[in-house]
Parts: C-alpha cells; structure tokens; sequence
C-alpha cells in the first residue's frame, strides 16, 4: 500500500494566545458623496475631529496556542513532542510550543479512534484493518502489516508487543509489524478497550463474557460472566493494576476480579452505564453515562473495595473522559470549561472556559491539550496564565 508522509514547513494556522480579535474598528455613519456640497457659500466648514482608536490589552490566558483542525477521527494524544490528531486519512503531530504540524502521515483507508504511543513510536489502525507504526521525531513509516480484521477497534502496547483488537486481536512486534498471535472472538467482537498486564489480555466483549486470554499461548484463561445484565452480558471497558481487573458493564455495575482466576472481589453500582478509565494511586476513575437524559457523573472508587471516594456532576452536562497528572485530575464537559481538581476529594482548584463543547482532553510534557468544536487548545498544566 502507498504511504505518504508530508513535513510541513510552515504553519498551519495555528492563532497566537494574546490575539482575541480586532478592537476599535468603528464604521463611519452618514458619510454624504463629497461632490454633494449642500452648504451655503455664506456656511463655514464645521472642523470634524480626527477618529480615535482605543486598543484594548487582551486579558491573560492559559491557552498557549490555538490550532482549527476540524472534527477528529483520533486525537487528541499527548506526547513529550506535542498532540497527535488525525482527520479522515491524514495523521498529524502539532509541536507543542507553536500549534504548527511538525508532520503529517496519510494512510489508504480513514483512521481508526485508538492510537497507542510507546518508546518514540506511535502505533495506528485504518478501517481496512491494516495496522502501522510511524516515528514520533519524523513522522517516518517504521512498517504496515494488513490484518484480516475490519473495523479494529483498541490499539495497546505491553511488554514488546502491539496488541490490535476487534473481531480479532492480533499481537504483533513492535519492531517489524510481524504477527506473532492471532485470537478469534467470533461474532462478539471487543466493546471497549482492552486492558493487558504482563501474563493475560482481558478483553470486554459484546454480548460475551469478559475474557483473560494468556498472551504466551493465546488460549483462554478464565471468562467472567454475570446474570445482571442488560440486553447481554456486555462489558464496556476494562482496566487492570495491582493483581485486579476491574470492568465496567452497561447495566450501571462496576466489578473487581482476580487477574490469575476470574474470581469477583467486590462489585459497586454507580447507576448507569459504567465505563473504567483507570486506577490513579487510591483511586479508581469511571465515568456513570445516562444515554436517555444525557448526563453523566464521574466516580471514584477504592480499588481495593470499592467503596465511593466522590462523585462529581456538573449540572446536567456530560462530563468527558479525565486525564490524571500527579495529584491532580482535569475533567471538560459540554459547556466547553476545563476544570482542574484534586484527585483526593475531586475540590475545584482552577477552570477555564475554552469554547462551546469540549469533546477531549490530552496530557502533554508540560501542556494540557484540550479538542473544542474543531479547535485544539493548548493550555497550561494550571490553567492560569504563565
């Protein structure tokens, strides 16, 4: 397949954080044809004063830059070197000190939602289901490997290995693409993200069981499989740390279970539909979404038991995913505001209104990027200006 990659030397838009517009620009009203003279000869010119111009000092700001990119495929992903974010065919690393595109890579078929970055490599699917790995610095094609898997849906790399998961999940090198295991799962293709640690890959399905595939033979471990269910046992997302797996389900019910065996440790209802994004220290983070009234509220657990630390709402908006920093969460919901709190009891530290809808957020080295009705934001870790 032809792969084109393009290194853009110029900028591609990207807006200086102190410009907020033109000030002072006043039409002039009621101005006559010149030629149109309706004065006496007795009438003296009336001296008009000259126009003034007031410039306003824009306010200070977080937001370092500002770069339009239009709805995203993927993205925003957050590198030492800036964001990635990829439109239809066309995969891109703005710098993360000037919004500019440092490259842009372009596939055959349009990009899928799941990137994975890993040791200066950043690892991608198309909807043809061709896996690629491409240099983070360049933008350079390390290598492409055609699966028969349409749609992929979760990318993910542990221990050496590329994980690309759908109706199937193949683990392939990092370094040459080379298929080292092929899984069938049949009709019930993944329904979230995987999760992996360094012996199994727990797999969320739809309509099956949660599966434990071990990763050095490739045969099933363990499924897990419960009768509170809505419309099947479907599994939305799952992550893993510290000898559990924790897995959230559509019917509202988070649970935590052995990595070796399978067996449940605890499990807690947090009302709706229950998607896991991750443990952070003593806390683990999931987002309860209300498909019917569209409000959702993030949680977070002890992993250990499960027992509620906080929850969070923000007046009926939906809130997007978090993204954890130290000792520190960010949070966007749908009025377009970043919000910046304390993991411990989720108290607001800091906010900042960036647009209409926020829809992303992304942690750079030392930038939070944030994706706004088609505008990516760069902004600082405190949400002040620096």
């Amino acid at each position: 397949m032809t792969r084109r990659r393009t290194i853009l030397q110029y900028g591609t838009g990207a807006i200086a954080s102190g410009i907020a517009g033109l000030t002072g620009l006043n039409p002039l009203l009621g101005r006559s044809d010149p030629s149109d003279d309706r004065r006496s000869p007795s009438e003296s010119p009336t001296e008009t004063p000259a126009p003034t111009t007031t410039t306003e000092t824009p306010e200070p700001t977080p937001v370092r830059w500002e770069t339009r990119t239009g709805d995203l495929s993927v993205g925003p992903v957050g590198t030492e070197r800036g964001v990635l974010v990829g439109r239809y065919r066309k995969l891109t690393l703005l710098d993360g000190e000037t919004g500019d595109a440092a490259w842009s890579y372009e596939t055959d078929d349009e990009l899928r939602d799941s990137l994975a970055v890993a040791d200066g490599t950043v690892f991608g699917t198309s909807e043809a289901g061709d896996a690629f790995a491409v240099g983070l610095d360049s933008g350079d094609e390390r290598w492409e490997t055609e699966l028969d898997v349409t749609y992929p849906r979760d990318v993910a790399v542990r221990n050496g290995s590329a994980f690309v998961g759908g109706y199937a999940v193949y683990r392939l090198a990092v370094g040459d693409g080379a298929v080292q295991q092929h899984w069938s799962l049949g009709g019930d293709g993944l329904s979230g993200s995987m999760a992996l640690d360094s012996e199994r890959a727990y797999l969320p399905r739809s309509n099956a069981p949660l599966t434990a595939v071990s990763i050095r033979t490739g045969k099933t471990a363990w499924q897990f499989e419960t009768s509170d269910t809505y419309s099947g046992p479907e599994m939305t997302s799952a992550a893993t740390a510290n000898g559990r797996v924790f897995a959230g389900s559509r019917n509202g019910t988070v649970y935590a279970l052995d990595t070796a065996t399978g067996e449940k440790q605890w499990e807690a209802n947090v009302g709706n539909r229950a998607t896991v994004y991750g443990v952070a220290g003593d806390h683990l983070l999931v987002e309860s979404y209300d498909m019917s009234r569209e409000e959702s509220a993030l949680f977070s657990l002890a992993p250990a038991s499960g027992a509620r630390n906080w929850r969070l709402e923000r007046d009926e908006h939906v809130l997007g995913a978090p993204v954890v920093d130290g000792d520190t969460v960010f949070v966007t919901d749908d009025t377009g505001t970043v919000y910046r709190l304390a993991i411990a009891d989720a108290t607001e530290e800091q906010s900042h209104r960036v647009g209409s809808g926020g829809v992303g957020l992304a942690l750079g080295s030392d930038r939070l990027y944030c994706l706004d009705d088609g505008v990516v934001y760069a902004l600082t870790k405190s949400l002040t200006p620096a």
